[in-house]
């Protein structure tokens, strides 16, 4: 476990990783700050939305939480692109600001309403994109919105690569295969991401949804490791930059 005080050290070293901020019809995707510790512990903690994930959190604590403190400095590292996703809220909506279940958090002193974080997306190991839920928010369309969303966003703000593995004309090379293409495709700050992944562990039907709708297309399965295991099945999925 981490101390509190290596804790704020790390936290209190982190910058902001961009300034973009989007607005879908009832969502906001603003950069993560360091302050998203606790958000991201809470989700990493429950069973259910770690289901498909690498593992579960064990340390309650968040700032006791090595691997939680790691995933906030990654989608905070320079270079990446990740959300923290929050639901525009009113007053009206009189949610108990006790209840560590609603959307939204309410200064009863004040009464301001405060948008709380139900989500992240982003990509902390290019061209992976990963997105994350609390479940109190799951079969609401939230996912397909903000994956829209950002990937609006994302190929607006990227440089269209000089061909990658596709020749001149938009076509794959020979010798290309999409494992090889997809180690190709992300070149640094010269040549930034014309292909996307989702890694899908086997079993993540309704991500595979969300995926498709968004315009992935399943490419190949693979294993990898999680919950213990090292031999879970993943499907991968990839999306190319609309082109014309």
């Amino acid at each position: 476990m981490m101390t509190a005080s290596a804790a704020a050290g790390i936290l209190a070293s982190l910058s902001l990783q961009h300034n973009v901020c989007i607005a879908t019809a009832r969502l906001r995707l603003r950069p993560v700050e360091a302050g998203d510790l606790h958000a991201i512990h809470r989700m990493r903690l429950d069973v259910e939305v770690m289901r498909y994930m690498p593992g579960v959190e064990t340390v309650i604590v968040a700032e006791e939480s090595r691997r939680s403190i790691e995933r906030v400095r990654l989608m905070m590292k320079e270079g990446g692109f990740s959300f923290a996703v929050t639901r525009n809220c009113t007053i009206e909506e009189r949610i108990d600001s006790n209840d560590n279940d609603s959307e939204c958090d309410i200064d009863r002193n004040d009464e301001v309403v405060k948008a709380k974080v139900i989500g992240f997306i982003g990509i902390t190991s290019p061209p992976q994109i990963f997105y994350i839920f609390q479940r109190e928010s799951w079969g609401r369309g939230y996912a397909t919105e903000v994956l829209r969303a950002f990937l609006g966003a994302y190929w607006a703000g990227r440089k269209i690569s000089g061909g990658g593995a596709n020749g001149p004309d938009g076509r794959r090379s020979p010798s290309s295969s999409p494992e090889k293409e997809a180690q190709r495709v992300w070149h640094g700050e010269e040549e930034l991401g014309d292909v996307l992944e989702a890694h899908v562990h086997d079993g993540n039907v309704g991500s595979e949804m969300v995926l498709r709708r968004c315009g992935f297309e399943f490419a190949w399965e693979t294993v990898t490791s999680a919950h213990g295991r090292d031999d879970v099945r993943c499907m991968v999925y990839r999306i190319e930059r609309p082109r014309g």
